[in-house]
């Protein structure tokens, strides 16, 4: 048997991302059978139900898998790849939502010490039931998002170096399945190359103290 696996949406699995166009995908084939090989895909985009791309391609054509479609921002699109081998037909089906632009406002401890990583909290309630809730940070320099005690992902030193004075990267989490009624959201912030104390030895060169700011949408 012939299956699709690794599914991804700019090489990742079910992302939030901030891209509307030139959005890529890219999956894999595994199979017992040897020497199978595709001779066709398709992929159907779908949102809200209604479908927005369904595109056949054929072994003789080569494409860029970049459907030259604008997505719109806080939407989740369901994608369905179906894959026709030499050991039969085969199809996967992924998500992956656009992020709105983040808005939210940079807070700081009270007290700045030069060294130190500072923890945010905020407590807060979810009434009825959520449809969909995604978070957006940025940590200055370096920011880890918790959700009711458990960190949203392991991924470490970020968000990656820029110059702050002209860019700050963010990234966004799907937090719908993780949310109850009494909710805790917290950041815990490093220096990192934003608020370093310790890479001069003058220690005067630094964008500014340890912030982050949150968004939930």
């Amino acid at each position: 048997m012939t299956e699709i696996y690794g599914l991804t949406t700019e090489r990742e699995t079910d992302p939030v991302i901030s891209k509307t166009g030139g959005i890529r995908f890219g999956w894999k084939l595994r199979s017992d059978a040897e020497n199978v090989r595709q001779n066709s895909y398709r992929i159907i985009i779908k949102n809200r139900g209604e479908t927005v791309y369904d595109f056949l391609q054929s072994g003789n054509d080569t494409v860029d898998i970049t459907p030259d479609i604008t997505y719109k921002p806080g939407e989740e699109y369901i994608i369905t790849v179906i894959s026709d081998t030499t050991d039969g037909i085969c199809e996967a089906t992924g998500k992956f939502a656009i992020s709105h632009t983040m808005h939210g406002r940079f807070i700081c401890a009270k007290e700045h010490r030069e060294g130190a990583a500072v923890y945010f909290r905020h407590d807060f309630e979810c009434d009825g039931t959520v449809k969909r809730a995604v978070a957006y940070i940025a940590g200055l320099g370096f920011g880890i998002l918790y959700l009711n005690g458990q960190r949203v992902d392991e991924i470490y030193y970020d968000a990656p170096f820029s110059n702050y004075e002209k860019t700050v990267f963010y990234r966004s989490y799907d937090i719908t399945a993780a949310l109850t009624v009494q909710n805790c959201i917290g950041v815990h912030c490093g220096e990192g190359f934003y608020s370093q104390s310790r890479v001069w030895e003058n220690q005067t060169f630094k964008y500014g103290n340890i912030c982050c700011c949150v968004q939930q949408c």
